[in-house]
């Protein structure tokens, strides 16, 4: 007993002196943004680089910033809005603050697109630029300033070719159309034309609100350039998922957030492009492929076996894949169909046509689109599960939201004409369904005991809710708000948002993760980033050094 009592001893001395140890190794990067006149700047985004990943933190309100570091020297960056970025180089290793005294300087490529939309005139020509915000923003079509209608057409075609075979614009009215707008807004005459500056007096930037001024951001740059479309979170074990979503990489990703090491697993068939996927309780992860072939989503073990499970008789693609809470249902989008997927027979168990409206749903960007003779589709954009067994899938651009019974085959459709479109779905642990109104800019809810319709508008106008994820454990709700270029917590119980702006410009968030502490985890579609959010500020550089 003694000789048990003293190795425990030892053990826990050295588990303690290896802790004080680790943190006695960080440094801290001390110092103020203010501007040329001496006066604070507050929430400029403090950015420092340590080889592949950053640590991010803000200035408070009297101007100062801390951001934890490993000892050495690193480059830093002060941005703040309105202000020319500034850069230094710090070495921990001497004493002294750092002082960043910024010059004004408001700069519209560094705006992001929630803010560039409100530039944007309500003409035929400005609605119709406005649909680049459903997938990628302002920055594309920006790289192409000056160039003329017959130059967007030809290019309008192929802009998905990264991403898939198949082509952007068919409709040849529909071509033409959005061709003549990109002129109107990029071309050489442009109000975005080449050399030209635009009024940036309407711009104004939700101010961030003291909470959120405490959070650190990390973000790791991904090994193998990648479109990482969405993440799940193993918050049991620790693990982020991921899948490329590109024909360049084609693979699904793992981070193993203790240790920070990346494994990727690369696709065994061409093109399988994965888009959205979900951690089963054996935590093996499953994503759906949009382009797979013979193949509907594919799975990879703890162990890193992969696994292509296919339903033969069924031609079309996946999409989304996400479990419900019990863990026994698999719930996937696939074009106007709802699959459900049993994760203990690892079998397809049935296939729910969606319904499709009569007519355009009142007040849906289906209905604002619609040109003459088009009837509604039902594409499915994202499905979850309820605890009930019910499944539930949101039509994107009618606005919809559609409750399938899996016994029965019935469904309900919801909708109200305050419902211009449902991208992201989540149900949270009173069976309430989330939902991100992208192009109507809100958060929707449906209260699961009475059906009422919730609508909650972010403090950011133009916000596009796109993903969107239930803390099961705090009750908070959070979503990605990609044109934003930033994540929002919502707070059902006080219903107040809490705006994170993210440090890479243009990551593009789409669908996102919480783990177990309740932070949560990001990757950039367009930056090729993973990234986590700590809003309580105490991730370290290493994140083994965890308190």
């Amino acid at each position: 007993m003694q000789r048990y009592q003293k190795f425990l001893s030892v053990l826990v001395f050295t588990l303690l002196f290896s802790a004080v140890s680790a943190f006695a190794a960080d440094a801290v990067i001390r110092g103020v943004v203010t501007d040329e006149n001496g006066k604070p700047i507050r929430g400029a985004l403090i950015r420092v680089n340590i080889d592949k990943m950053t640590m991010n933190r803000f200035s408070q309100g009297d101007g100062r910033f801390e951001v934890v570091v490993p000892p050495g020297s690193f480059a830093v960056t002060a941005d703040a809005f309105g202000f020319a970025v500034s850069r230094k180089t710090v070495d921990t290793t001497k004493p002294g603050d750092v002082a960043f005294k910024l010059s004004p300087d408001v700069d519209f490529t560094r705006m992001s697109s929630a803010e560039l939309e409100g530039m944007l005139p309500n003409t035929k020509e400005g609605n119709d630029v406005r649909q680049c915000n459903g997938c990628h923003g302002y920055t594309f079509p920006m790289r192409h300033a000056g160039w003329k209608a017959e130059d967007f057409a030809a290019f309008l075609p192929t802009m998905r070719h990264r991403i898939t075979d198949e082509k952007g614009y068919t409709n040849a009215a529909e071509l033409k159309d959005l061709s003549l707008s990109l002129e109107k807004i990029f071309g050489p005459d442009g109000m975005w034309g080449p050399d030209r500056q635009p009024d940036l007096s309407k711009i104004t930037r939700t101010e961030m609100k003291d909470a959120a001024l405490k959070a650190t951001i990390k973000e790791w740059t991904i090994p193998t350039p990648t479109i990482a479309h969405s993440t799940a979170v193993d918050a049991a074990r620790g693990i982020v998922w991921w899948g490329g979503y590109d024909q360049v990489s084609n693979r699904i990703g793992r981070f193993d957030i203790e240790t920070e090491k990346f494994t990727e697993y690369p696709l065994p068939m061409p093109h399988g492009n994965p888009h959205t996927g979900t951690v089963l309780k054996s935590g093996e992860f499953v994503v759906a492929l949009q382009d797979g072939g013979k193949g509907k989503m594919a799975g990879v073990d703890l162990n890193g076996k992969m696994t292509i499970y296919d339903w033969p008789g069924h031609e079309l693609n996946a999409r989304t894949a996400k479990v419900d809470p019990t863990g026994k249902t698999v719930w996937l989008t696939a074009g106007r169909e709802t699959w459900s997927w049993d994760s203990a027979t690892k079998q397809f168990t049935g296939a729910f046509k969606n319904p499709v409206p009569a007519t355009f749903p009142e007040g849906s960007e289906a209905a604002r689109r619609a040109r003459p003779g088009q009837q509604p589709g039902s594409g499915g954009y994202d499905a979850v599960g309820d605890s009930k067994g019910f499944g539930w899938v949101s039509v994107l651009e009618n606005g919809t939201l559609t409750r399938i019974d899996p016994k029965t085959g019935e469904t309900k459709v919801y909708h109200t004409p305050e419902m211009q479109s449902v991208r992201g779905l989540a149900v949270d642990a009173q069976d309430n369904i989330w939902w991100g109104d992208f192009m109507g800019h809100k958060l929707g809810k449906l209260d699961a005991k009475t059906g009422q319709i919730s609508f909650y508008r972010p403090p950011t106008p133009n916000a596009t809710p796109y993903g969107v994820a239930a803390d099961m454990k705090n009750g908070y709700i959070w979503f990605a708000d990609t044109n934003g270029n930033q994540v929002t917590r919502f707070d059902p119980k006080t219903e107040t948002f809490l705006e994170f702006p993210l440090p890479t410009r243009v990551t593009s968030v789409r669908f996102t993760g919480i783990d177990g502490q309740g932070r949560l985890w990001y990757s950039g579609y367009i930056s090729g980033k993973l990234g986590v959010v700590d809003p309580e500020g105490s991730i370290r550089p290493l994140m083994s050094q965890q308190r």
